[in-house]
């Protein structure tokens, strides 16, 4: 007598293996989510930096430039990231790109009008930046 199918054994094993294989892949796929929302993050953060660069090239000051003016939602990174001008002057700038869910490694990103960059959260500048 011919038998058809798999026996419950083989079905078993089968789970297993796929089960092993997931709990390995999920860990480094969600890490990868995380830094493409953070790269995201750091690019609005520079392209605002050079918008408030054009801005202050034809107003001769920062101050009076908004993300709204400049065309910059607030959320940003598929509402991941909130994108703010912290300090608005004359002649300087700060601005952040915060997580809008706690993310320890690098925390808050931030960009100033000198070009420094800089991060609130507990891993190295080199890795967040």
């Amino acid at each position: 007598m011919i038998q058809h199918g798999f026996s419950l054994l083989e079905i078993l094993i089968t789970l297993t293996i796929i089960v092993i294989i997931a709990g390995f892949c999920f860990p480094i796929y969600s890490q990868h989510i995380v830094d493409e929302r953070r790269l995201e993050a750091k690019i609005a953060l520079e392209k605002l930096a050079a918008d408030l660069e054009k801005y202050y090239s034809i107003h001769n000051t920062y101050q009076g430039a908004t993300l709204e003016n400049l065309d910059f939602p607030p959320n940003i990174a598929n509402n991941q990231y909130h994108l703010a001008i912290t300090t608005l002057t004359e002649t300087t700038f700060s601005l952040t790109a915060a997580p809008i869910q706690q993310e320890a490694l690098c925390g808050t990103l931030l960009v100033d009008s000198t070009g420094r960059k800089g991060i609130t959260g507990t891993g190295k500048l080199s890795d967040c930046w």
